[in-house]
């Protein structure tokens, strides 16, 4: 009997130590690595394949298993190809778990990185084995990733009356170079779009130019009517420009354009808020301007600025995109001394807000400092047609860097979707999520 029971014991010890891949240390589900695991085979990406996407990829194993058999995922990344993560999650810290299919996608990834991947398997028979490790390298950052793409809004048509239809999700999108530049005349080809990681098809992707008629443009001009301005002959010069202004803008056919005209000496008129968003047509504008007068000796140019600045709200919604931008003529004195420089340069920061200089002593250095869009000095430049056309030309370009991306996807069920998007040529994609219906 004894002979029996030893014999016994041995043929157990001798089962467990022939585990494929499996070693156990104080009772861990953590297999040690193995090389020579006959069970997983890990199929997709190929052993060292070079340029996946940071979209992310499908990792693809086979299995000889029995039916009832889950995986865990692994998947860190490492210094190169054969060499093994030195994250201590590497052996603890699955990236999914209770897998019960042979595939899974990574998600998002980094550029130009190597990866190293393996399945654990938790048998029928309860125990754990690792697959042979496998490696993969991302692309390379594109050499023209320096666009930038933003996402501002979405929609989709959720209806409860009709949860059965296919989910139609409007997104609007800009892109536009580090300097702020839009990037025109862009199409769907050059865009990845993915919806949970995986590659839509082109039917269900449309793309197309934001519509003139939902961009609106908004333009304040603050024109200096105080006798310094008077002394220096330089009002006459100062309407002609802004009514040139107005000529300019009006006539960009990929926007709809709206004017506030504001005279400002010791007090800024109209007052902000009595003029009816957006503003009033080009013709009207010309007239407003036609009709400013001289002003008095103080000027309250900070205030100025920072009242009506402070009242430009920009909107990006699928609707419509609303973009302001303020235009100011003065020589830069402020003497009222009712508001700061701070007040002022705070209040322009991050709005498109030009300056154009008059009289022969003129205060560059505040007139830049609020500009912070652009400065041109009229006093020294006799070319104003072309600065107008370059400003124009500036202008139409970022309203036409609004894009509508339309995804139809027949995907159903009550959870979060994620939609990737990512132009060629940009750095990085951005994402929208949606709840699903």
């Amino acid at each position: 009997m004894k002979k029996v029971i030893e014999k016994y014991s041995l043929l157990a010890i001798v089962m467990l130590l022939f585990v494929p891949g499996c070693s156990f240390d104080n009772g861990t589900t953590s297999p040690t690595e193995s090389s020579n695991n006959s069970i997983i085979s890990l199929q997709m990406p190929k052993d060292g394949t070079t340029g996946i996407s940071v979209f992310g990829t499908n990792l693809q194993w086979s299995t000889t298993a029995a039916i009832g058999t889950s995986f865990q995922i692994f998947i860190e990344p490492t210094t190169g190809k054969n060499v093994l993560p030195v994250s201590s999650s590497w052996n603890t810290t699955p990236k999914a778990v209770g897998l019960t299919s042979t595939s899974y996608n990574t998600g998002q990834l980094t550029y130009a990185a190597w990866y190293a991947w393996k399945v654990r398997a938790l048998l029928t028979n309860g125990f754990w084995t690792d697959s042979h490790v496998q490696y993969f390298q991302t692309e390379d950052i594109p050499p023209s990733a320096s666009n930038i793409l933003k996402v501002y809004d979405y929609a989709t048509n959720y209806d409860p009356n009709n949860l059965n239809q296919d989910r139609v999700i409007n997104i609007i999108l800009q892109v536009t170079d580090p300097a702020g530049n839009g990037i025109v005349n862009l199409s769907k080809e050059q865009f990845e779009v993915l919806e949970d990681g995986e590659q839509l098809r082109e039917a269900e992707v449309k793309f197309s130019a934001m519509p003139a008629s939902r961009i609106v443009m908004p333009v304040s001009i603050l024109i200096d009517n105080s006798t310094s301005i008077k002394a220096n002959n330089r009002l006459p010069q100062m309407k002609t420009d802004a009514t040139e202004i107005v000529a300019r803008l009006s006539s960009i056919s990929t926007l709809k354009s709206y004017f506030n005209i504001y005279q400002f000496s010791e007090n800024l008129s109209p007052q902000v808020g009595t003029i009816t968003p957006p503003g009033v047509s080009s013709d009207q504008a010309k007239l407003e301007i036609s009709n400013i007068q001289n002003g008095v000796a103080s000027t309250d140019l900070y205030g100025a600025v920072a009242d009506v600045a402070n009242s430009m709200f920009n909107s990006y919604t699928v609707n419509e995109v609303k973009n302001h931008v303020m235009v100011v003529l003065s020589d830069g004195d402020d003497t009222a001394g009712k508001r700061n420089l701070a007040e002022a340069t705070n209040a322009v920061a991050a709005k498109r807000v030009y300056t154009i200089g008059y009289a022969g002593d003129l205060r560059e250095d505040i007139l830049k400092m609020i500009g912070v869009s652009g400065y041109f000095n009229r006093s020294l430049n006799t070319d104003f047609s072309s600065y107008l056309l370059n400003l124009k030309t500036y202008l139409e370009n970022f309203s036409k860097s609004f894009y509508m991306l339309t995804v139809t996807s027949p995907k159903r069920g009550f959870k979060n979707r994620t939609i990737s998007i990512r132009m060629h040529g940009s750095l990085y994609p951005v994402s929208v999520n949606y709840p699903g219906w």
